[in-house]
């Protein structure tokens, strides 16, 4: 990077690799978020009982 490129050069010409990782993001957080509810949730209904 040698002249200073914009945020939206940027994305543009990363947009490939910008979209497949944003989407790899987001499975990454569903699944840690389904373990933080099973974990969770049954957890929470003991300690209420």
């Amino acid at each position: 990077m040698n002249e200073q490129q914009t945020l939206w050069q940027f994305m543009s010409m990363e947009s490939d690799k910008l979209l497949s990782q944003s989407l790899q993001h987001i499975g990454l957080t569903f699944i840690s978020l389904l373990f933080a509810i099973a974990i969770g949730l049954p957890l929470g209904i003991l300690i209420a009982r």
